[in-house]
């Protein structure tokens, strides 16, 4: 039985979901130890003002991608690979600079809980390490499009240094947690800079205006549906400190991190689905061997998390765990509601059928930001989590009508 369960994993996944599937789960996993480090070595309240730092740090690159992410994917294939890199990279590191200053700027508004964004030299680190977060998200998506994800795997290992870095940084509180995530950012593009550089795609200081007219409409149907799918993450943090507090921010975002062991393996598994779809190969064929890879591994994971995340919360503190288990048990649940879902809107992305994917992403984000705002304060951190998964119930059903409607099944 073993070895049929191993010949039925073998076969439909193809090499490049693997590695991108190995970067996911190292990926998670490092930034599970990483956050549960500095639970141990900051207060609560540190800790929490970091989350909420990050998250910030991320929703701005999300802001600031404008799709040319997904065009990068979508449009290597056949075209100058250095001059759409040198184009995607130059547009969204500097919208993402002056984006980031806006922020810091008008902090007191947006999130008075991180002012300490104002002094001098955590404003200059706050942009530096956003920065350098959105180039070394560029790059992996090169990577992914190059179909060398065994690269982006090993850019996660890199990144997992920031480990390490957690010791040297405590005297700095907060920034420090976010320096240490930023230095680790800095190596990791350093050494894929010289990678690129050996596929003949060198860095410059180039806008190839041509493609920035012919992926437009593609990039920005993309844009606005991935920032619908990505945003609550990055939001509900900022939402949290604002509602419940530093300290109940910590203890959703470590609880959320070990969920997201379950939610990497349609987020693995999709992703290459993207780029072998892009390459023209057969999308119902790969579609199918998807949904196969993602629930095989999915439903183990799932039943493992919900039995051992308790456990796992316990490793991080007992706070963390009477807080957050609770929370933990509805958002790995709520995973396996989100396979199918994303192998349905991988299929619309490569058939550009940018309409349907942003109402669909659309909905969703709305569904789970109101959701958690009106739940949370009656449950704590439990109300994001029945959020979640209302929001993944209700899209799955509309998915559904969708598929029997165009006769998928």
């Amino acid at each position: 039985m073993i070895n049929k369960a191993k010949e039925q994993l073998r076969e439909p996944l193809h090499k490049n979901s693997i590695y991108i599937m190995l970067a996911s789960v190292f990926g998670t996993g490092f930034g599970f130890f990483f956050w549960m480090l500095a639970a141990k070595l900051y207060p609560n309240t540190d800790v929490g003002v970091a989350i909420a730092m990050t998250s910030a740090m991320t929703l701005i690159t999300l802001i600031t991608r404008l799709g040319l992410d997904a065009s990068i994917i979508r449009f290597f294939p056949g075209s100058n690979k250095k001059d759409i890199y040198n184009t995607t990279m130059v547009i969204t590191t500097v919208l993402t600079v002056l984006l980031g200053i806006v922020f810091i700027l008008g902090v007191d508004t947006f999130s008075p809980e991180l002012s300490m964004l104002k002094t001098p030299l955590n404003a200059i680190l706050f942009i530096v390490f956003m920065a350098a977060y959105s180039i070394l998200t560029m790059m992996g998506y090169a990577l992914m499009a190059l179909r060398k994800s065994d690269v982006w795997f090993y850019q996660s290992l890199i990144v997992g240094s920031r480990i390490l870095l957690l010791f040297p940084f405590v005297f700095l509180g907060a920034i420090g947690i976010f320096s240490a995530a930023g230095c680790a950012y800095l190596a990791a593009i350093l050494i894929l800079t010289y990678v690129l550089m050996r596929s003949g795609i060198s860095p410059a200081l180039t806008v190839d205006k041509k493609f920035v007219r012919e992926s437009f409409h593609f990039s920005a149907g993309n844009y606005l549906s991935g920032l619908f799918i990505n945003a609550p993450a990055q939001i509900l943090p900022l939402l949290t400190i604002g509602i419940l507090g530093p300290e109940q921010t910590a203890f959703y975002y470590i609880a959320y991190s070990i969920s997201q062991l379950v939610y990497m393996i349609p987020l693995g598994v999709t992703s290459s689905l993207y780029v072998e779809g892009s390459h023209g190969e057969s999308l119902k064929k790969t579609a199918l061997k998807s949904i196969k890879s993602i629930y095989i591994l999915m439903i183990p994971a799932t039943f493992f998390l919900y039995i051992f995340g308790g456990t796992l919360l316990s490793l991080v503190g007992k706070d963390y765990s009477e807080s957050g288990v609770m929370l933990l048990n509805i958002m790995v649940i709520g995973g396996l509601f989100s396979g199918a879902n994303s192998v349905y809107l991988t299929i619309r992305k490569i058939q550009k059928d940018m309409k349907e994917l942003v109402i669909l992403s659309g909905l969703q984000s709305a569904l789970v930001i109101i959701g958690a705002y009106f739940l949370m304060k009656p449950f704590g951190i439990t109300g994001i989590g029945y959020a979640w998964l209302i929001s993944w119930i209700m899209q799955s059903a509309i998915i559904l009508c969708l598929a029997r409607r165009n006769k998928w099944i």
